[in-house]
């Protein structure tokens, strides 16, 4: 009878399996720690509705299991709400002495396992493995500890019989498979889901080369016949000689929009920052226009820099339509530019409905991790490319008030340059420097 408890228990407490990665892809750090600490409150419930019963009324379950799931893999909002529902249950169970240790025991694994929630969540699988292997093995230590000091307390004596030593190796060895099964199984399944997004970014990424080698290969075959038949012509008239030109510039043109779909360095350019700002407001205008939110540049005729201008395109380009994402009907985005002695900045200013101070450290988290959709992958990608341009950008908003997003940008950026973005946080903001 104990064994079908026992196996009712390991399948309780895997619950929050099937639920975990559907809640860590989709939703902000807050509403997954919300989410992952009902799942496991609820948990906990279920195994002490069913506990098992071994030797002589020997009885557990795995509600410690559940409280650790949501402190290692939530953070102490999840924490805290698994642990209140565990402990207002076991009071509703009725036993005053035994709701007192579980509240004891519940305060006592937060406090002493949330400090290392957020070292745990960076490690490796192999080294999370054997951390769940150490907690819950430690966790057991503390169970037999404060189980032995309510024996003693209501005036019982327990007897150290080998049955009874069989049973605690028992809950021990069922407590630390628990939940080093729960870490491994989470671990594949996130890391398969990882590798899943990772092909298909390739392959699309594998696709758009094609189709531009392919059209890169037509169009400049139509450009090499014309300037052949101009060659035949023999001429050295104005007009011809300005067609000429105009094709050696677009041929030119199309080998570099090739040189960046391969990653090959690039020659840096002069950029008129207003012209490139108006070339993007230009591609933007359909989607200006559907969203219903005008878009309004701010920059000197005479401002200037030297960079790669399909890496600054594609980096404003993805900053300014999420700032167009996040404004209602009829705001407006500003986009200005400026300057200072080293850089040019940018300065994306809309009036929508901003970011929360943990909205901002979802940032960190997804450069660090790349395994959320909290942010989405063109927010991901500006900030690889402001990296590789050794740009810096600093993120100002509040909740209600908008945001303001400024790029820093070298006047003579170096596209081979490469440095870690090293984050800094203050309120209301989220920089690299």
């Amino acid at each position: 009878m104990w064994l079908k408890d026992l196996l009712l228990n390991f399948f309780l407490i895997l619950t929050p399996l099937y639920f975990y990665p559907f809640i860590s892809n989709r939703f902000s750090q807050q509403r997954r720690g919300i989410y992952l600490g009902v799942i496991c409150g609820i948990a906990a419930m279920a195994c002490m509705k069913v506990p098992v019963v071994a030797g002589e009324g020997f009885i557990w379950d795995f509600r410690w299991i559940a409280l650790l799931i949501a402190i290692l893999y939530g953070g102490q909002l999840s924490a805290g709400i698994a642990g209140t529902i565990l402990v207002l249950f076991r009071f509703s169970l009725g036993g005053l002495l035994s709701s007192i240790t579980a509240l004891c025991c519940a305060l006592l694994l937060i406090l002493l396992f949330l400090p290392k929630a957020k070292r745990f969540i960076q490690e490796s699988t192999a080294r999370k493995v054997f951390l769940c292997f150490q907690y819950s093995s430690f966790t057991v230590f503390v169970l037999i500890i404060v189980i032995a000091f309510q024996f003693w307390f209501s005036g019982q004596v327990v007897e150290l019989t080998a049955p009874t030593m069989l049973v605690i190796v028992l809950m021990a060895l069922s407590y630390i498979a628990a939940l080093c099964l729960f870490c491994y199984f989470v671990e594949n399944i996130m890391g398969y889901m990882r590798q899943k997004d990772a092909f298909h970014e390739a392959e699309k990424n594998s696709i758009l080369h094609e189709i531009s080698s392919l059209l890169a290969y037509d169009v400049k075959s139509s450009i090499h016949g014309v300037k052949d038949s101009f060659r035949h012509f023999n001429q050295n008239t104005l007009p011809l000689n300005a067609a000429f030109n105009e094709l050696e510039k677009l041929e030119g043109m199309v080998d570099k929009y090739v040189s960046y779909t391969k990653n090959e360095k690039r020659e840096l350019e002069p950029i008129k920052m207003d012209v490139l700002l108006n070339d993007l407001v230009k591609l933007l205008s359909p989607y200006s226009k559907f969203k219903e939110v005008p878009l309004i540049v701010d920059a000197r005729p005479d401002l200037v820099m030297r960079g790669d201008p399909l890496k600054i395109k594609q980096i404003l380009l993805n900053l300014i339509k999420n700032s167009m994402d996040a404004v209602p009907r009829y705001g407006s985005v500003l986009i200005a530019a400026a300057e200072n002695e080293k850089d040019v900045i940018i300065s994306i200013t809309d009036e929508g409905i901003g970011m929360s101070e943990e909205q901002l450290n979802e940032i960190k988290y997804y450069l660090r991790h790349l395994n959320g959709k909290t942010i989405g992958r063109g927010l991901f990608v500006a900030l690889k490319l402001i990296e590789s341009i050794d740009g810096k950008i600093l993120f100002e908003s509040s909740v209600g008030k908008g945001t303001v997003v400024h790029i820093m940008l070298p006047k003579d950026s170096n596209s081979t340059l490469f440095r870690k973005l090293n984050w800094s946080f203050k309120k209301g903001a989220v920089v690299n420097s």
